[in-house]
Formats: C-alpha cells, sequence, structure tokens
C-alpha cells in the first residue's frame, strides 16, 4: 500500500490549500478524491502494516467532578495543534492574537493533515509517512515526546457520531491525553478542539459519508444544540479513563458558532444575513469566522476575555487575510468593526463558565445547561 500513503499526501496538501475547491476542478475533483482519501478516511483501506503505538499509561489522579476546576494559564505556553482543515489558520490568528496582549506570547508546531481523524494521526508516527504538511514542523506524537511542549490542541474529523465512531474519539483522544500526561505531568495542558458539520446537514443535498449519521437529518443550527453533548461526552469519557493531575479541556468553537448564527439571526451582527456569511465552503469558514473561532481558542488557551483585541492581525508571514487576493485567488473583505465586538464578546461569553474549559465564569456571561 505504498502509493496509498503519496495518494493522500498529495490529496491533503491540495485540500488545505483550497485547490480542490478551486471552479476550474469541478469536473476532476470527483476522480481524484474518491479512490483513496474519502475511502481511507472513511476507514475502508487499512493503514500501513507497523504496529500501531500503545497508549501510554496515566500518571496521577484527576479531581472529580464534570463542572472542572479552574486552569492555570501559562502566559508563552508552547503548543502542539493537531488536526486537518479545520484547524488551518487557526494557530497563526492565535499567535497573532497572544502578541496583540501585552505579556503574552506563543511558540507552536502544527501537525496538519486535512481530513484526518485522530485515528489516522496517532498512526502516522509508526507509518513514518510525513502526511502532515512538513513546513509546519514535526509529527505531534514526536514533538510531545520531546517533552517541550506543554499544551495539545486537537481536533477530530467529521462527520461524527454514532457509537462506533464516538468510541474511536474516545480511544484515541485519550492515548493523546495520556502521552502528554506522560511527557508532562504536572503542567501539561490538552484541549479538544469542538468541531462544527457541514451546512447541507438537515437539506436534501446532504454532508458526504454522513447518512448513517443518528443526527444527519438535523440542520446546521439544530445539529450544532444535538451533537454538544457528544463531544462534552467525549471529553468527560476520556477524564474518566485517564485521571491526571490536569484535566482535558474543551474548546467549544462548535458552540459558539451556534451561539453567533443565532446573533446574526437576530439582526444583532452588522454585515451579516445569515450563518453561511461565516463560510467559506459546506465546511470551511472564511476568514471572518475563522477569526471568530480563534477568538474562542485564545479565550481557552489563555483564560482571557478576546474583547478589545486588533481584527487587523497577520500571520507568522507578514501576511493578512482580508482585502488581498489569497492563496486560492478568493478576497474577503475586513468585518464591521462593530460585527468584531459582537463576535469577541460571544467568544468570550461561550468560554468563561463553561463547565469543560476551565475558564472561570466572568460577570454577566451565562452557560447553556448540559
Amino acid at each position: 500500500m505504498a502509493w496509498n500513503g503519496r495518494w493522500v499526501r498529495v490529496l491533503g496538501l491540495a485540500a488545505s490549500r483550497g485547490i480542490l475547491h478551486h471552479p476550474a476542478m469541478s469536473t476532476l475533483r470527483p476522480v481524484l478524491l474518491f479512490p483513496a482519501l474519502w475511502l481511507l478516511l472513511a476507514g475502508l483501506l487499512p493503514a500501513q502494516d507497523a504496529a500501531k503505538p500503545a497508549a501510554p499509561k496515566p500518571q496521577q489522579k484527576a479531581a472529580k467532578g464534570r463542572t472542572q476546576k479552574a486552569a492555570e494559564f501559562p502566559t508563552h505556553p508552547r503548543v502542539v495543534w493537531l488536526g486537518h482543515s479545520l484547524m488551518t489558520d487557526m494557530p497563526d490568528m492565535v499567535l497573532a492574537l497572544a502578541r496583540a496582549t501585552k505579556g503574552l506570547d506563543m511558540t507552536f508546531k502544527d501537525h496538519n493533515i486535512p481530513g484526518a481523524p485522530l485515528r489516522w494521526q496517532w498512526e502516522e508516527e509508526a507509518r513514518g509517512t510525513k502526511q502532515y504538511e512538513p513546513q509546519f514542523g514535526m509529527n505531534a506524537n514526536k514533538a510531545i515526546k520531546t517533552g517541550e511542549y506543554d499544551t495539545l490542541v486537537m481536533v477530530d474529523s467529521v462527520p461524527r457520531g454514532g457509537k462506533q465512531l464516538v468510541e474511536e474519539s474516545i480511544d484515541y483522544a485519550g492515548r493523546y491525553l495520556a502521552l502528554v500526561q506522560q511527557y508532562r505531568p504536572e503542567d501539561g495542558r490538552t484541549f479538544f478542539y469542538e468541531p462544527w458539520h457541514c451546512t447541507e446537514t438537515g437539506t436534501p443535498k446532504g454532508c458526504p459519508w454522513d447518512k448513517g449519521n443518528p443526527n444527519a437529518k438535523l440542520t446546521w443550527r439544530e445539529r450544532l444544540e444535538a451533537d454538544a453533548p457528544m463531544w462534552a461526552g467525549i471529553v468527560d469519557a476520556v477524564n474518566k479513563a485517564h485521571p491526571g493531575r490536569v484535566p482535558m479541556r474543551m474548546i467549544p468553537a462548535g458552540t459558539a458558532l451556534g451561539r453567533l448564527a443565532d446573533a446574526i439571526a437576530k439582526g444583532e451582527v452588522p454585515g451579516f444575513k445569515g450563518f453561511r456569511d461565516l463560510f467559506q465552503d459546506d465546511i470551511h469558514l472564511n476568514p471572518t469566522g475563522k477569526y471568530f473561532v480563534a477568538c474562542v481558542h485564545y479565550a481557552t488557551i489563555f483564560g482571557r476575555s478576546p474583547e478589545g483585541l486588533p481584527h487587523a492581525i497577520v500571520s507568522r508571514w507578514g501576511r493578512t487575510w482580508w482585502g488581498v487576493e489569497l492563496w486560492d485567488k478568493s478576497r474577503w473583505e475586513a468585518p464591521d468593526p462593530k460585527a468584531v465586538k459582537v463576535m469577541q464578546r460571544i467568544a468570550w461569553e461561550t468560554v468563561a463558565g463553561h463547565p469543560l474549559t476551565g475558564v472561570p465564569a466572568a460577570k454577566g456571561t451565562s452557560q447553556p445547561k448540559r
């Protein structure tokens, strides 16, 4: 199956760069994607024959209770970002927000295999095929094992739902938590980034590979609400299986997007007519949507409100996301500053006091019941 790794790596690079979404690829896209990538991610193609690394054993006992104790927040975390295309631009935007805050900074490595579940990410070390994009640094497992990184942010693939896939998430998210516990037992922090499903869920078109999912008939907003207990349950189950000094915490991005969608529907976000204005396609956010989710990440990782921070930020290479032609030939105008204020407020209100973020409740914030 040596061809399999090369094929997925090429397709992954194309997907992460938006090449496969270009109008000129409309004819070739099904031919390119169907043979390997989607079968692989659906679990129908086997991984390499290399043995799977065993999950390390947990180190210490964790505090009991579903509502976690307040977290301790470093001012210069060293972060490993592990995920797929829903993680794209997230590290750079969070870095920019940190550097816009007096006294904060961040160092990071980014392991990104577009579309890949945590299972495939974990097995990457044994395969040794380097399917993650090499310009971002190193394999996540190897980075954690250096002991130099105190924070891990991970996201699992979507669509996700049903007993088998939920159990898989618990298994592999647990392996990563245990790995962090082994190499940073005193201060290692692990975050599970809550994703979302495609915007066509619950419509006649539907989402790819989503037919058997129990919530596949729900609309995008309804599904965010219905899926929230599933994502929270994964975090709860992981912490129960792998007790340690620092429990896994959640970055409630999907929940926050739902709240922002509600505000847009009420006409409270200037310049936005509907939640699809946050998206580039049916699953990937545009720069403004990414900025909002980056505010959620920032609030959770640093325990601070993003309110008042600039939106005129740049990547590590000094590139902006607004008012210029991006690599995929798209161009996005910067959001109205009044809309940015609403987004920052909603991001903070979602994170502060959420039972799984570890961020203490701020005065005036409220959380949905679990």
